[in-house]
């Protein structure tokens, strides 16, 4: 029975830009001030606003969010160590730690994390769940979009949870398997993922490099199109379907006329 009070209803504090936007977005900033303080309405300049607004406060809050900017004083705001390590790392290492600290430190994306650890969830799960928390249904879907595409960031630098323990899988595999095909690739896409190898292991070539790939899915995403590649098991199987299972919800759908031009 009803008390005739009624529950507000929750808006999720959330960065509206996935992190590869937050990115490229801090390095413009960065590019020009560096460490320096930097007015609010100059750094909305630089990164496509017209000048300080609901929107462009919304996209210095995202930045914040991620911890790539900190305020400095009335009105000013600098660019963070943690933006710089990302921007221009000592090491592949510490890009990829400082991108999976960045991707979880919003809260909701923390909790998001904590839910389904090492995997992608589908949209509609994490909108399931958050419309059971009781947020603004306006604000659940976008939260849902930026959540999981900043998952599919960290999948392309190697820098999810899922990728280290392919890492360590593959290790162990090296020990178990002395001859796998070795891979033929295509023309290396714009941005390539590399895998660092383990300290003190020596680089490997030939058929135990394929070993240790086992399970780790390159993924590279250039506008519409998805670059992928990868030696898989069954188990490695089931995990790229739940990724494409999410990149066709990622992923603008053609129109009528341009699928019929392309089954042609």
């Amino acid at each position: 029975m009803s008390n005739g009070i009624e529950t507000p209803v929750r808006s999720p504090s959330y960065p509206v830009w996935p992190l590869s936007d937050a990115v490229t977005a801090v390095g413009k900033i960065e590019a020009q001030y560096r460490l320096s303080k930097v007015d609010r309405e100059a750094a909305v300049k630089l990164i496509g606003y017209s000048g300080l607004s609901g929107p462009s406060n919304k996209a210095l809050a995202a930045l914040a969010q991620y911890g790539l900017v900190e305020r400095a004083g009335k009105g000013e705001m600098r660019v963070t160590p943690r933006a710089r390590a990302i921007l221009h790392p000592d090491s592949d290492d510490e890009k990829r730690q400082e991108l999976q600290a960045a991707a979880f430190e919003p809260k909701l994306f923390r909790e998001l994390q904590e839910r389904w650890p090492g995997i992608i969830p589908p949209e509609e799960g994490v909108v399931l769940f958050l419309n059971r928390k009781g947020f603004n249904q306006s604000a659940i879907r976008p939260a849902a979009k930026a959540y999981l595409q900043t998952l599919l960031y960290l999948e392309e630098f190697g820098a999810s949870e899922s990728h280290g323990e392919g890492e360590r899988e593959g290790a162990e595999s090296v020990e178990r398997q002395t001859t796998e095909p070795q891979m033929q690739t295509d023309p290396a896409p714009s941005r390539p993922i590399t895998a660092t190898p383990h300290a003190g292991t020596p680089p490997r070539a030939g058929a135990a490099m394929a070993a240790e790939a086992l399970n780790e899915i390159n993924m590279n995403i250039r506008g519409d199109k998805v670059h992928l590649e990868g030696w898989l098991d069954y188990s490695g199987v089931l995990d790229l379907e739940a990724k494409i299972a999410a990149l066709k919800l990622l992923l603008p759908k053609p129109k009528a006329g341009e699928a019929e031009e392309k089954s042609n």
